[in-house]
């Protein structure tokens, strides 16, 4: 009997249930219908807010171009987005603006004028793409591209031939090999350098300048004899900050033992040494080490330490007001004054920052205003035309450039670089995207003199 009442307790209990849902269901289902017919108040007022913010021009100004800071100079926005840059014509494969040996030849060769830096007024600069030579191939990875470049990359001889008994390159096959040593370097160029790091402070970044000159085959060595009046080194000089440092390596250092290997009179190789030291002494420079064939010196760092050549008359002071002033200039036999300095303790002109913090901080003398026509406000401002394609003539097929820049820079960059047949791609800082300076990856597309080339896209 209890069990017969409990089981009908059951099948009341789900009936009720039953009917819940079934209720619940029909009440959602038309309140439902109701909202979407728009009958509900909430609809009402969405529609009121509409309405009245259907105009949109109550706030005119509003913008959602980007506001990041920076100035980089004048941009024709309208001219960046259609100017396309052409290839230079094949002749151009070698072209080098400062270095053009076509416009070289039209200099005088009184002291090696024709030789020195000589760039193209802004009316003939190239404003095209120089192409790669015809046949380029991807360099070997590292190591083996230490030692071997193919020979369609730079398809040229005759430097095998003229230095053929030396170890410099070497042609086989379709490669050039470069032995190492050469005639400065036997043991390799890292031993060289680890001679100089013994001398030079390399590794604590003080360096200013170090000047490493030596006399062979495209090096500034080859103009010292020209120079018999010590105009050479007064020259080296002006370059040199103070403290800066002089290399020579080759002859006539150690010329008593290497005199016969030069095929040169011993007298004469003496006399050149003579000579340079001689100089030297009266430029006020320190001779820090000689050791085999080099020789270094150091220059001192201010006028109140070389007191002792103002009372020299060979000692002849450039008149000049503007040392700086020199690129195009008749060559003269004087010394460059130092710079303004508060004390015998002090660097004339302004002590540099240790590396790597100078790279990022404005040089002393500029931010002195010690260099006419230059300020702290307009260091480094460039044409960002001139760098670019300065950039992709160095640049070789499908090499890379990684750019660093505050956002709105690096996207006028992208802008013109992607004119350029460079291919390109934006990421955020590595410390997030609030970050306003971006990074910018471009890599050049292959392309090379006779049209061959990758996809544009």
């Amino acid at each position: 009997m209890a069990l017969k009442s409990s089981s009908a307790d059951g099948r009341t209990r789900s009936s009720i249930q039953i009917f819940i849902v079934a209720g619940l269901c029909c009440f959602f289902y038309i309140l439902g219908a109701w909202q979407r017919s728009g009958f509900g108040k909430a609809d009402n007022l969405a529609e009121r807010i509409i309405k009245s913010t259907a105009d949109c021009n109550i706030i005119p100004n509003l913008t959602f171009e980007t506001h990041h800071g920076g100035d980089v100079g004048p941009d024709d926005d309208s001219e960046s987005k259609s100017k396309i840059y052409q290839p230079c014509p094949s002749r151009f494969t070698d072209y080098t603006p400062c270095q053009d040996q076509s416009r070289a030849m039209t200099f005088p060769r009184e002291n090696m004028i024709y030789r020195e830096r000589h760039c193209p007024p802004q009316q003939e600069k190239l404003h095209c793409l120089i192409p790669a030579p015809k046949g380029y191939v991807t360099p070997f990875p590292w190591p083996k591209s230490r030692d071997y470049v193919p020979f369609a990359n730079a398809p040229y001889k005759s430097l095998t031939v003229e230095k053929a008994i030396q170890n410099w390159v070497q042609y086989e096959g379709n490669v050039f090999r470069f032995p190492g040593g050469g005639t400065q370097f036997p043991q390799g160029a890292d031993k060289y350098i680890d001679q100089l790091a013994s001398v030079l402070p390399i590794a604590n970044g003080t360096v200013r300048t170090a000047l490493d000159t030596g006399c062979g085959v495209a090096s500034l060595g080859d103009g010292f004899f020209f120079f018999a009046d010590g105009m050479y080194l007064m020259e080296v000089d002006r370059v040199l900050r103070p403290g800066g440092y002089w290399v020579l390596s080759g002859p006539p250092i150690n010329w008593k033992n290497n005199y016969r290997s030069w095929q040169r009179p011993k007298e004469e190789l003496q006399e050149e040494q003579r000579k340079i030291e001689e100089t030297a002494k009266l430029l006020c420079w320190d001779k820090k080490y000689e050791n085999g064939e080099m020789a270094i010196w150091q220059k001192r760092l201010n006028a109140d330490s070389c007191r002792a050549r103002q009372d020299d008359s060979r000692a002849t002071l450039c008149k000049s007001t503007d040392t700086d002033d020199a690129w195009y200039k008749q060559m003269e036999a004087c010394i460059t004054p130092y710079p303004d300095s508060g004390s015998s303790d002090e660097v004339a002109g302004g002590q540099l920052k240790v590396f790597p913090e100078r790279l990022y901080a404005v040089p002393p003398r500029v931010a002195s205003g010690s260099v006419p026509g230059v300020s702290a406000k307009t260091y480094q401002v460039c044409s960002m035309e001139d760098i670019l394609l300065e950039m992709d003539r160095i640049l070789r097929p499908e090499g890379a450039v990684i750019f660093r820049d505050e956002v709105d820079v690096l996207i006028k960059v992208r802008k013109m670089v992607g004119q350029m047949r460079w291919n390109t791609k934006m990421v955020d800082h590595e410390d997030g995207p609030l970050v306003p300076e971006k990074i910018l990856v471009a890599v050049k597309q292959y392309w090379v003199a006779g049209g061959n080339s990758t996809s544009t896209q």
